[in-house]
Parts: C-alpha cells; structure tokens; sequence
C-alpha cells in the first residue's frame, strides 16, 4: 500500500493490521477488525502485503536443528499462566486450587465459582461451585452433559435432597429447574459454558 492510501486508513487498523495477520487479536477485536475490513478496499490491501511479507520470512533464515531439551522447555513456557501450576505438558495438568480465587456467580447471590480447567474446543468446564447457605441456582438447559458431584453439604436438586458424596448426570438438552443449597456446600460441576442460564 502506497502513503497516500494509508493515510486513508484510520491508524489504529493500520497499526493491528500486523496483529491480525498474525492472528493475535482477541475475538472481540478480531470481529471489530473484520468488520472494517470488510468494506475498506486499502486495509484489504495492506492486509494481503502484510501475510505475503509474513509467508516469506520463513524462507530467510538458515534451517537449525533444534536441541532435544529444547521441545521440554518450551511445552513448560507454553503451560498455562495460572496460579499454582505444578506441572504442565499437553498431556498432564497439575495445579493447588487453593491457589486459585473464587469468583461471585453473575447475577446470583450466595455462590462462587472457581474453573479448574476449560476445554476450548468443546467448550466445556470444570469448575468448583461453593454455595451459602439458602443461595439458589438457576434454572439452566444443558448444551452438553453435565455431572454434578456433592463434595460437603446438603443441596436439593429437581426436588431431591443431595448430600456428599451423591452424583448427578444430565443428559444433552435436558432442564434444571432451580437447584437449593440447605446449608453451606460444595460442589465439583463438569458442564458446557452454552447452557442456557434462565435468570
């Protein structure tokens, strides 16, 4: 692109552009940029001499065999940023979740969440669920199967009281209604991050 067709191009596109090309925008800011994208013939432009210069750069450098130790150090600088990561590799996740904070639950008084793990291509959640006394869940539909292990409490799902140690499972597309703690509990939840909350 030409000076004079970059000056037509807002800066801040000009300068997320290399960003983009590399794909490291977030969604949000990724959907923003495409949407500018998509009816500004000069940032196409720019966009397409920018992967063209991105495409040869491989070819520049000298190919180097890599040291065996190298694969091992760079899985663990890869590992997940979160706190109390004991070992990390594709494979095999361990970490103290008492190292991790308890979030207060949107909208809902009384309980707090804390995501053990999140499986992005499924979308799909582990999380501790730490409910007060008399705090309600709210009626959801599961997009995926959810498992409901009872840790410490006593809780009252679908009209049945759970205590520890009792398990639920609900099947793909099925309703909870609105679920009870009756006393302080603790609850261990496998379940889609789509299920569709009824606040």
């Amino acid at each position: 692109m030409n000076e004079q067709s970059k000056r037509n191009v807002p800066s801040e596109f000009l300068e997320t552009a290399p960003l983009y090309v590399l794909d490291a925008l977030t969604p949000e800011e990724r959907e923003r940029f495409e949407d500018r994208l998509s009816v500004d013939t000069e940032l196409r432009a720019e966009v397409d001499a920018l992967r063209a210069t991105a495409g040869e750069i491989g070819f520049v450098a000298e190919p180097v065999v890599p040291p065996p130790s190298l694969r091992e150090s760079v899985l663990q600088a890869a590992g997940p940023k979160r706190p109390g990561v004991l070992h990390y590799d594709p494979s095999l996740l361990i970490f103290r979740s008492d190292d991790v904070d308890w979030r207060p639950y949107p909208g809902t008084e009384g309980l707090y969440v804390k995501t053990l793990f999140f499986d992005k291509k499924r979308g799909y959640l582990t999380t501790l669920l730490k409910m007060d006394a008399g705090a309600v869940y709210p009626a959801h539909v599961h997009k995926d199967v959810e498992e409901i292990y009872v840790i410490d409490g006593e809780v009252e799902l679908q009209g049945t009281p759970m205590g520890p140690g009792d398990y639920c499972r609900a099947e793909i597309g099925s309703r909870h209604n609105i679920g009870y703690s009756k006393t302080a509990a603790l609850l261990l939840i496998l379940s889609s991050a789509q299920d569709e909350v009824e606040v």
